[in-house]
């Protein structure tokens, strides 16, 4: 007897809260450094962010230094998968905008 799994694989942009920032690990299957993080999306569900090496320096050092003020972040075109739940990951085009300046961030910050 086989079980099929079903996952998906989407694309699409979040708005969350950064609530739990891990260390960042190496995988050394595919030789490259991740970051994840707890988030939490307007329907106060939790997800994993993993943001992939290419943002590491920049997005990942941010989320540390501000973890402590819960930032909001929108992130365009992240992955979204729905294996084990609901994950997230950044893509080589993806985007990540901190605090961003609409309703929707200043009312998840709120809570």
């Amino acid at each position: 007897m086989f079980l099929l799994l079903s996952i998906m694989l989407l694309f699409s942009d979040v708005l969350c809260a950064v609530i739990h920032v891990f260390p960042p690990r190496h995988i050394s299957k595919i030789n490259r450094n991740v970051q994840d993080s707890v988030v939490v999306n307007e329907e106060r569900r939790p997800m994993i962010l993993t943001l992939w090496e290419e943002f590491l320096q920049t997005e990942a050092s941010l989320l540390i230094e501000n973890v402590h003020n819960m930032p909001v972040i929108l992130g365009m075109r992240l992955s979204i998968n729905t294996f084990y739940g609901i994950s997230l990951g950044t893509l080589p085009n993806s985007n990540i905008l901190f605090d961003p300046p609409i309703a929707q961030a200043t009312q998840l910050k709120s809570w």
